[in-house]
């Protein structure tokens, strides 16, 4: 592991979970807003001229703002196209820019092969989104994460979290291509956590450790 990415990963000064937090933000609510724009181009506009408000206020104020616009995001697109087609589309493109933003990640925090740094890595960009979590081995090859709390659950409903957590499973694959991960419970379901199944292809690492330490 690469010593920015283990200093980073133990202590992260806020100035730099700040500019996390707005390049998540901006990333996300612009493919949004896009998605939105081939539905509702009126009402699409409206949410642009937020998006200079997102930085404002401390750290905890930035991410209830943009929580706030991703629920409402996600509410005008279930309103344009229903439920199941908003969340369809909604997270396709959400993992498209997860992808995106984990490759970024990947080449800055200088992301290599084995869990440790994919770890490493997520805890980074969870804390800027003020997400505490665990990730446990289930066997050579496979990981269960576990979400123990997420500020963003206050502003979320089950259809925001189901859509938005396609972002989380993206900026996984980017940043390890042979790593896939998958929600399969959410706090915003009524879990009391949310999990997740991880799991990397064998052929496509080498020298990989088996564990997550």
């Amino acid at each position: 592991m690469g010593l920015r990415l283990w200093i980073l990963s133990r202590w992260t000064p806020p100035a730099v979970l700040k500019l996390g937090l707005a390049d998540l933000a901006d990333h996300t609510i612009r493919d949004l807003i896009e998605l939105l724009k081939a539905a509702d181009p009126d009402r699409s506009g409206l949410y642009f001229n937020r998006l200079s408000d997102l930085g404002k206020g401390d750290l905890g104020e930035q991410r209830q703002k943009m929580a706030g616009v991703h629920a409402e995001l996600t509410a005008a697109l279930i309103e344009n196209l229903g439920a199941e087609e908003a969340i369809r589309q909604g997270r396709e493109r959400m993992f498209r820019t997860g992808v995106e933003l984990g490759r970024k990640y990947r080449r800055l925090l200088g992301v290599g092969e084995t869990v440790q740094e994919l770890v490493a890595a997520a805890t980074i960009l969870y804390a800027a989104l003020g997400i505490d979590f665990s990730v446990e081995p289930r066997d050579r090859w496979r990981w269960v994460m576990t979400v123990h709390r997420c500020s963003l659950a206050k502003a979320y409903d089950a259809d925001t979290c189901r859509m938005l957590s396609a972002a989380d499973e993206g900026v996984v694959q980017g940043l390890n291509s042979a790593t896939r991960m998958r929600f399969t419970a959410h706090l915003t379901g009524g879990c009391s956590c949310c999990t997740a199944s991880i799991e990397m292809a064998p052929d496509k690492i080498e020298g990989e450790r088996s564990t997550a330490d």
